[in-house]
């Protein structure tokens, strides 16, 4: 994986046995202990909270340095908390290199440590007994930091690594940082504050596609350390359709009517279809498309022919004579009985 200088300063730190481990440093080659021609000053050898420490670097004439970092934390012999504090020097006119640190509510008692990182072409640490806290921390916490993640993270080419929920409500996030390992490669990832979340400034890349045991690591300004192991995912970057270009699934696809060509009117078509005869609405109804004209015409004669024979024929009854025929055969039974029984009265009286 590959990591610029401006990506990866300072996220390992190294014990005296030379190994690499995790911190807030994002610089990930073993960094060399030399004994070069550096001298540190600090300004106060016995601190309490509250002080301001001075500390001056000033290097020998034949040494260049392009960053120089300091790391302040409990000696490990006496205190093994997690506790430390970076900060930046800055380069002076007269070519030294400085910076102000103020001993801290949460900062441990005892034996301090200054380890000084610097780079020329290659980083180079050295290490000095700084100073001794000699009251005990004003505030206490010992709840750790709290880390909300899925078991499996993913992101995509072109994007760096964020995480929403990760936060301490006593002493506040010192740092945020995550460990990749990929069979024998390894690698630790520092993460920024971005308006609330915690994003790696290094944007992972295409030869970075693949599957990672993850390891988050969170530690606050008391010290207390908070871990979570998961997977991370690297996928290449696909373009996402938009609503409007999506192909519908084959089952939601409209069904496609055959399209039927008519042939344009002709006159001797118009001149049925436009009949005022009484079967015209038989006729319409007849009309069937076709591709041949002359098919259509003889269609619609047809038709024309079938309706006016069965209007000929002695037992076609129309729907509208059927009710007259009958209203005229009750009417007679009804006068035929009316006269006959006015007569037979007749013949009573």
């Amino acid at each position: 994986m590959k990591l610029f200088l401006a990506f990866t300063l300072f996220t390992a730190l190294l014990q005296p046995s030379e190994t690499v481990q995790t911190s807030h440093f994002c610089q990930y080659d073993i960094m060399k202990s030399v004994e070069e021609d550096v001298q540190i000053e600090v300004s106060n050898q016995q601190v309490y909270s509250g002080d301001s420490v001075s500390i001056t670097v000033i290097f020998s004439g034949d040494i260049e340095s392009h960053a120089v970092w300091v790391a302040l934390r409990p000696d490990q012999s006496t205190n093994n908390t997690e506790q430390q504090r970076l900060f930046e020097l800055v380069q002076q006119k007269n070519g030294s290199w400085s910076g102000t640190y103020e001993i801290g509510p949460y900062d441990s008692k005892g034996q301090w440590n200054l380890e000084l990182y610097y780079y020329t072409q290659e980083w180079k640490r050295k290490t000095i007994n700084a100073f001794v806290k000699s009251d005990e921390p004003e505030l206490i916490d010992e709840i750790p930091p709290i880390i909300t993640a899925p078991n499996t993270l993913e992101v995509t080419v072109g994007n760096a690594l964020r995480l929403e929920t990760v936060a301490d409500n006593e002493s506040g996030l010192r740092e945020v940082s995550a460990v990749l390992t990929n069979g024998e490669e390894q690698t630790a990832l520092c993460l920024e504050e971005d308006e609330g979340s915690w994003v790696t400034p290094y944007i992972f890349t295409k030869e970075d596609i693949g599957e990672y045991h993850l390891v988050l690591r969170a530690v606050d300004v008391a010290g207390n350390v908070h871990e979570e192991e998961g997977q991370l995912i690297v996928r290449e970057h696909t373009e996402e359709v938009p609503p409007s270009q999506e192909v519908p699934p084959e089952e939601n696809k409209p069904v496609e009517r055959p399209q039927i060509e008519l042939q344009p009117e002709t006159p001797e078509l118009l001149e049925v279809v436009k009949s005022e005869d009484p079967f015209v609405s038989e006729v319409k109804k007849s009309l069937v498309p076709t591709t041949n004209k002359n098919q259509q015409i003889a269609a619609v004669q047809e038709r024309k022919n079938q309706i006016q024979n069965e209007n000929r024929s002695p037992s076609a009854i129309t729907t509208a004579e059927l009710p007259k025929s009958i209203l005229y055969i009750v009417g007679g039974f009804v006068l035929f009985f009316a006269i006959r029984g006015s007569i037979e009265w007749g013949r009573m009286e």
